[in-house]
């Protein structure tokens, strides 16, 4: 009996038939590597993965990713880093095909952007005080290089100490910011990436070999459910961006709606 995780492989690929016989199996060169001092050969094998299927399964940056596989055979590795997952959680995820993780990841981004909501309205009415400073600054600095006397060197530190105190006040929240929507979630990211893209690497190609014999289908199958999807990890960060926006709006047009369309004591009374 297949499992359901099989049944889509044989679904997908057409492993009791010879899938699209007139199109040709793309396939993905790797020039010689070296992990460890050992030159790898395409059929070398790391925890039942051979180097050619990880090829043929990650597609793109292929070498980083064998040679991560291949230093950690053998090993529950649980935390390495990837740079990618860094920078681009949580589009990363779904532009490898993480899609679980992925929305876990953006869930964790969006609500992290509505917690720190009260911190970005006191930032923003910070820079609105520090704005006319800055062009009060820029003017006496001026006054001070067309006649540099004392009275005018004293305004300018006078506004600088001023923009200083201002800055120092609000640098707290811009730092709980920072660690809250870009440090905490990216970091931790980065340092899962691998084993679940390496996990879900071994399980794709362990329910493809169940599900065919045949080495063009599993090859095809590997291409197919390996490689990266550029529309999903726009689609990610495209949410990220947007989607914050889109529920402040929704919450602040309920409360509105609560506060100002509900019927007042006295229209109940009257009614």
């Amino acid at each position: 009996i297949e499992s359901d995780k099989e049944k889509s492989f044989t679904d997908i690929t057409g492993a009791n038939s010879e899938p699209f016989p007139n199109i040709p199996l793309p396939t993905f060169q790797m020039d010689g590597m070296y992990v460890d001092g050992k030159m790898l050969d395409v059929n070398d094998v790391a925890d039942g993965v051979s180097v050619k299927e990880m090829v043929n399964y990650t597609q793109i940056n292929s070498k980083h990713y064998v040679k991560n596989f291949f230093r950690n055979k053998g090993k529950k590795v649980l935390l390495s880093w990837n740079w990618g997952a860094f920078f681009f959680t949580p589009a990363w995820f779904f532009y490898r095909k993480l899609y679980k993780l992925g929305a876990i990841f953006l869930a964790l981004t969006v609500a992290a952007t509505l917690a720190v909501t009260p911190y970005m309205d006191t930032i923003t009415e910070s820079y609105e005080v520090l704005t006319p400073m800055m062009e009060e600054l820029r003017e006496a600095n001026t006054a001070y290089s067309e006649e540099q006397s004392d009275a005018n060197a004293q305004k300018v530190e006078q506004i600088m100490d001023r923009i200083f105190a201002e800055s120092k006040k609000i640098f707290p929240y811009i730092l709980r910011v920072e660690l809250i929507t870009f440090i905490i979630p990216c970091v931790a990211a980065a340092l899962i990436a691998n084993h679940f893209y390496r996990k879900k690497m071994q399980e794709d190609i362990y329910y493809a070999k169940q599900a065919t014999q045949d080495t063009r289908v599993l090859n095809y199958s590997l291409l197919r459910r390996g490689g990266v999807s550029i529309m999903a990890g726009m689609f990610a960060m495209l949410a990220e961006s947007y989607l914050p926006q889109v529920i402040m709006s929704i919450i602040d047009s309920f409360i509105y709606c609560l506060l100002y369309t509900s019927p007042s004591p006295r229209d109940a009374t009257l009614s």
